[in-house]
């Protein structure tokens, strides 16, 4: 082996070297006991210029780094407001402002003047038949929706909702294999927001017409729906997830053979919660279990769809279908 080869070789293993060092500073595995924020406060925010005769090195003193740290990479919660029902949602809406949703069926608005934010209203839910499962606010951020447990839709632009009430109420008649415990969990706009996606009990999604007052159902799951996603690039395309631990990827012009385009492995867990990205790539999943997980939407196999039917009419038959009409 020559010189040089030798002299490379103890190179790469020095930066090896470092390179683990710093990762273990960094992360915090050599100073296990170090709190976070004392790391944060110590660790170097970047470099100065200072003139070559300078007798102080270009690294930034701990009080310029605690400075900065706390300009921009606050690591404290700022309390805006505590109130004693827990929260059960909480809604970002247009000008910075956002809504917030607890047990106690009052409605929290704030808005943001200019770095903190303000109680500006509260308005408690009108007298609702069950109880509320989930809120949601529409593509423009001037509508409201939430639903209940006794399968009861309510929603309401924002600036009409005051003390009378203003709700627009949707209910429909039970469907046969779930009448007496029929229930609603989920609800999402489309992104045009023409339609209202809803998932329920016993594995229906119904989508409803806004404009029309009109609405259809189908069986997607063979159990309970608890969550609904809404893609943020097609009006036509939205997923559900179930207790079965699967998510479906659906699409509204083609329900007529209920057959999903994609849908994920499932697991032992129910599926609490569903979101995306804004360009239909990639799309989260939580769990009830703790689990969070990220799909691929363009991985899914294109002859995915073939087996999802055959998966399902061998579990239950050819799965019905109600168009329940106006």
């Amino acid at each position: 082996m020559s010189t040089d080869d030798s002299n490379e070789d103890f190179s790469t293993t020095d930066k090896t070297l470092d390179l683990r060092q710093w990762i273990n500073v960094l992360s915090g595995a050599s100073l296990p006991k170090m709190s976070m924020r004392t790391m944060v406060k110590c660790r170097e925010m970047g470099k100065r210029k200072r003139p070559v005769s300078h007798h102080i090195s270009g690294a930034f003193t701990l009080s310029e780094k605690s400075n900065l740290i706390n300009r921009f990479l606050p690591n404290e919660w700022t309390v805006i407001i505590a109130t004693d029902s827990q929260l059960l949602r909480c809604l970002y809406l247009p000008d910075e402002a956002f809504v917030t949703l607890g047990h106690d069926n009052w409605l929290y608005f704030f808005a943001r003047e200019q770095s903190d934010y303000e109680l500006m209203n509260c308005i408690c839910l009108p007298d609702i038949e069950g109880v509320v499962t989930d809120l949601t606010r529409n593509t423009k951020g001037d509508q409201l929706a939430f639903t209940t447990s006794k399968a009861y839709l309510y929603h309401s632009y924002i600036d009409q909702i005051d003390d009378n009430s203003n709700w627009q109420i949707f209910h429909t008649r039970p469907l046969p294999p779930i009448e007496g415990w029929e229930a609603y969990f989920s609800i999402r706009y489309t992104l045009d927001d023409e339609h209202m996606i809803v998932g329920g009990a016993g594995g229906y999604v119904t989508i409803i017409d806004i404009e029309q007052s009109s609405h259809d159902s189908f069986c997607a799951h063979q159990s309970d729906i608890k969550a609904i996603y809404c893609s943020k690039a097609n009006p036509h395309l939205f997923c559900s997830g179930g207790i079965d631990g699967c998510c479906k990827l659906w699409d509204d012009r083609a329900l007529n053979d209920n057959i999903p385009i994609a849908i994920s492995a499932g697991n032992e867990y129910s599926i609490s919660y569903i979101d995306g990205d804004s360009y239909d790539k990639y799309i989260v999943t939580t769990s009830i279990g703790g689990t969070i997980a990220i799909w691929d939407l363009r991985r899914f196999s294109e002859n995915l769809p073939f087996n999802i039917q055959q998966v399902e009419m061998d579990k239950s038959g050819i799965i019905e279908r109600f168009d329940t009409g106006h």
